[in-house]
């Protein structure tokens, strides 16, 4: 049996391209495999382009393209389903990427585990970073190239006709996460409507089934920017270069079982260490268990116990290794569950292999400034979501994004458990009262305003930071909105005071305390409080102009033709006794200004006090100031 390859794609053209050519490098046994390409509907047609014009040279090529919207959750449902038409799928989502000997690997493990009913689905990925927790995640050695987990692969996964038929029939009968007599992880309930693999993590559970998994991944996640990405990085994980020959075990043959919070399971545990055998214990290394939940009446976790039976430390891996070999220490506590600490372990315990170099690797980070992002959304259409995108797929590591949801429209609440790098405001009072709770609460150095209109470029944060530790004097700068602007930055350049039009309010950074005596206007529209915002800050200080992008607008604000930005410019002359002369002189400057002449549109720029322009030099990769 061949299994039949589903792509599912959505409005991600370049990361659709990537996962394709990969597939067509990889390594087939004949000639017949069929490759479904399945789009979700979207007004991005470039990924309809790019799955017509693929050429698939490994035999029949579909695409299907949904004429309405189905969202990630059902998208992945369909795209399971289509298992029982063509007896087996290996779904891939499109920011995924595969090794060349992801197919061998799935069609041996198809034929070794095809009538386990004990097994619910084969992944491609291996876990070395858990998703309860962000825990390192080492599988224990058995001597196999497989481990087992009540955890579902959504990074690349494999489903037999029976075995999608069976999960369709109890998810028809339980499409809610309810806990009853089943124990649901915490970190399922945290996941947002939009997940299927919480619902297929229950089944599991529900049905005491398992995933098989690849101790080397065939697949590894990009988590570009998309419905539940927002972990950059993090899920990469190596992928086998080289072909093997694979060596299963069957589920009761094995002791690498483990349940739904990467734990290995206390039988397979006893198995391995005989003193084990006389306790009926909960294995909680992690320490991420509710207490209230656990059934067993002791629990081996590395939680503070305040009269323990036996303990470990924590210096081998993977963690279980500790107990396996008896590791002095007093990390890991054998204890009556009545008598561990309830708080959670800490995370950085976990990583006790780098904890005495974490200082110095990870010091970069601890100096470098917070920037505030503050987001307004409203309705969370298809420009609000990239607008909030544009802030998660940014490359700089301190972040905090605060979104202010006065309609109730955006995350749920219990999705932002482990995202502490975003709060939500959601006011009773509206924008105005939302705002100014965000900017008098904001923790960052460096704040900005991201309206749902406007999205960043991917560098926008990095280069603010840049610009404000290579000049200590600027307190705010704008940059372009658009592309055509960079041909005519000197009409994007502000004064302090000045009573031209501010610029929008998605293309400005600036230092924390220029806001703090701010007051809104009430009642006043979005619209109408970002441009406040603007003039306000323009009040305060110089306004510095970056000649590149680092913002995308929806609307272009209007570039003024020479004779009305001449009359503007008389406008914005309040001098003193000699304004008169100041005028004639500035409105004789003012064409080589506005045509950007260097040296001759100087007596323009001295009078009206603009501040120098920042500029970026790509060959030595410094910013650096220009008058012209």
């Amino acid at each position: 049996m061949y299994p039949t390859i589903v792509v599912a794609a959505y409005k991600r053209p370049h990361s659709l391209m990537r996962l394709l050519s990969a597939l067509a490098n990889a390594a087939y046994p004949d000639k017949n495999i069929r490759l479904i390409i399945s789009i979700d509907y979207s007004e991005t047609r470039a990924v309809y382009e790019a799955a017509e014009d693929f050429v698939w040279d490994y035999g029949e090529k579909l695409v299907i393209a949904h004429a309405a919207h189905l969202g990630l959750k059902a998208h992945i449902l369909a795209c399971g389903a289509l298992s029982e038409t063509y007896e087996a799928v290996i779904v891939l989502e499109d920011d995924l990427l595969v090794s060349k000997h992801y197919y061998t690997y799935a069609c041996e493990a198809l034929n070794f585990y095809l009538s386990d009913e004990a097994i619910a689905g084969i992944s491609l990925y291996h876990y070395a970073v858990s998703e309860n927790g962000f825990f390192p995640f080492y599988p224990i050695d058995d001597g196999s190239d497989v481990y087992f987990m009540q955890v579902a692969s959504s990074w690349g996964q494999m489903w037999t006709a029976q075995q999608w038929r069976l999960f369709a029939a109890w998810f028809s009968a339980n499409p809610s996460l309810v806990q009853n007599e089943v124990v649901i992880p915490g970190y399922l309930q945290s996941w947002s409507n939009s997940s299927w693999k919480k619902h297929f993590i229950h089944y599991l559970i529900a049905t005491q089934r398992y995933f098989v998994f690849p101790r080397y991944a065939l697949s590894t996640n990009f988590a570009d920017a998309g419905t539940n990405a927002s972990t950059k990085a993090l899920y990469q994980v190596p992928i086998q270069q080289l072909g093997k020959k694979y060596l299963f075990k069957k589920l009761a043959n094995t002791y690498a079982r483990y349940d739904a919070y990467f734990e290995l399971e206390a039988s397979a545990l006893q198995a391995l260490v005989v003193g084990l055998q006389h306790y009926d214990f909960t294995n909680d290394l992690y320490g991420t268990k509710c207490l209230q939940h656990v059934k067993t009446p002791y629990i081996l976790s590395t939680r503070k116990s305040s009269n323990y039976l036996a303990s470990y430390g924590l210096k081998m891996l993977p963690n279980i290794a500790n107990v396996l070999y008896n590791v002095a220490g007093k990390d890991i506590f054998l204890s009556a569950t009545q008598n561990v600490d309830s708080a959670n372990t800490p995370l950085y315990k976990h990583y006790y292999p780098i904890q005495s170099i974490a200082g110095s690797v990870f010091e970069s980070l601890q100096t470098q400034a917070t920037v505030s992002i503050i987001s307004c959304v409203s309705v969370l259409d298809a420009m609000s979501l990239r607008s909030l995108q544009s802030v998660s797929v940014q490359d700089y590591p301190n972040i905090e994004h605060i979104i202010i949801d006065p309609t109730g429209c955006t995350l749920h609440e219990k999705s932002l458990k482990n995202k502490s790098h975003i709060r939500l405001i959601r006011p009773e009072g509206g924008l105005v009262v939302g705002l100014l709770e965000a900017l008098n609460t904001c923790k960052g150095q460096i704040v900005s305003i991201l309206p749902s209109s406007a999205h960043y470029l991917p560098d926008a944060v990095a280069k603010a930071v840049k610009i404000f530790s290579t000049f200590k004097k600027i307190s705010c700068f704008t940059s372009l909105a658009h592309a055509q602007h960079i041909q005519a930055p000197q009409q994007m350049r502000y004064a302090k005071g000045s009573t031209k039009a501010a610029p929008a309010i998605a293309t400005l950074f600036w230092r924390t305390y220029l806001h703090k005596t701010i007051t809104l206007p009430e009642n006043a529209s979005e619209a109408a409080v970002m441009q406040h915002v603007s003039r306000y800050l323009l009040k305060q200080t110089n306004m510095y102009t970056f000649v590149e992008q680092t913002v995308q607008t929806s609307t272009v604000p209007d570039k003024y033709p020479l004779w009305k930005n001449w009359l503007r410019s008389i406008e914005q002359n309040n001098y003193d006794k000699y304004r008169w002369l100041k005028t004639i002189i500035s409105l004789c400057s003012y064409p080589f200004y506005h045509y950007n002449i260097p040296i001759a549109q100087y007596p323009y720029l001295d009078i009206n006090a603009y501040p120098p322009l920042i500029k970026y030099n790509q060959a030595e990769a410094c910013f650096y100031l220009s008058a012209y």
